[in-house]
């Protein structure tokens, strides 16, 4: 790009900003007369230091040509290829662009070591346990999902085969108490009890009528 093009600072603006010259952005104009009952001209010619300030803070639009993208990302997946994206300096699932070799591996020693243990961490610890995952859960939702050492270390619940037991099935509240209160004895208790409260109860109202009377 030629040099012509790029935008530089004048000279009252490098007085201003690097020197703190405020004389150097004083403008003036000239006032014509105005034959105008509504309109008077002031009584100076300089121009107010906010108008001054804003000529001198004028816009100017630089547009410089990018790079070109020499790299891909070449990232391992999980699928065991690479990422083949090319971005210019930052891929968005990967992180900054680096040098790798052919089978995806850093070329500098310490990144190369540092992306060896960040795998092999994340082998022993599920995908929804990410620390930086869970932080941003953390930070959203005041709620902590980091699973304790202790519970990891717990014997695993037997799976489930969504089968229904019968044995299991059969052995519930409801089936303990019915056979406990529609036994054979227990029935022939509850019936000789409900009739004697029967009888007592008709002889203290029904004591002096007649049919009453025989069926005691």
């Amino acid at each position: 790009m030629e040099s012509a093009t790029i935008p530089t600072l004048t000279e009252d603006e490098i007085k201003y900003f690097f020197h703190d010259d405020s004389e150097c952005i004083k403008r003036t104009f000239i006032q014509h007369d105005v034959q105008n009952f509504f309109v008077r001209p002031t009584e100076k010619n300089d121009v107010p230091e906010s108008l001054n300030y804003s000529i001198l803070m004028r816009k100017r639009t630089f547009v410089n040509e990018l790079p070109a993208i020499k790299w891909k990302c070449r990232a391992p997946l999980g699928n065991g290829k690479l990422c083949e994206r090319m971005d210019r300096y930052k891929c968005p699932f990967h992180g900054r662009i680096i040098a790798r070799n052919e089978q995806g591996q850093a070329v500098d020693e310490k990144i190369r070591i540092q992306e060896e243990e960040q795998l092999a961490k994340k082998r022993t610890t599920p995908e929804w346990q990410d620390p930086e995952m869970l932080e941003d859960i953390r930070l959203a939702t005041g709620i902590d999902l980091r699973m304790n050492e202790e519970n990891k270390k717990k014997k695993k619940k037997k799976k489930e085969s969504g089968l229904t037991e019968l044995g299991i099935e059969e052995n519930t509240v409801r089936k303990r108490l019915e056979k406990k209160l529609f036994n054979r004895s227990s029935l022939k208790r509850i019936g000789a009890a409900l009739d004697r409260d029967e009888r007592r109860r008709n002889e203290e109202k029904f004591h002096h009528q007649f049919n009453y009377a025989c069926n005691n």
